[in-house]
């Protein structure tokens, strides 16, 4: 809703209870164990095929976004099929973070490795 515009209002009181079963895809992420799963899913592919999957959900429907976060989307498409230093280059570029500074270390590192990277074609 806010790359097509619409005002996001982040209300910090805690309303809601997180219902946390085997089940969940994602879940919390404060154990070692979570954490490491998290990681594999970094180096495994996993999470480099999220980032496709939602880039190219967003194509279809790019004409409802703003201009600004248009041409977001298009840089973020080229940056995910460049070599790890330039990925990361583009992800400063563009601004890009993680909600921790250690969450946003493991996506560089990731990037770098050559772990998010899509080959064209």
């Amino acid at each position: 809703m806010s790359g097509a515009g619409a005002a996001m209002m982040r209300d910090r009181a805690q309303v809601l209870l997180y219902r946390q079963h085997p089940e969940n895809l994602m879940g919390r992420n404060d154990t070692t164990r979570a954490r490491a799963a998290r990681l594999n899913m970094l180096t495994d592919g996993t999470f480099a095929g999220w980032l496709r999957q939602n880039q190219a959900a967003l194509m279809p429907v790019q004409e409802l976004l703003t201009p600004e976060n248009r041409d977001l989307l298009h840089r973020f498409g080229h940056a995910l099929e460049r070599p790890g230093p330039a990925m990361i280059a583009a992800f400063i570029r563009m601004g890009l973070y993680r909600q921790t500074r250690s969450g946003t270390a493991a996506v560089m590192a990731a990037a770098l490795a050559g772990r998010l990277r899509i080959r064209s074609g």
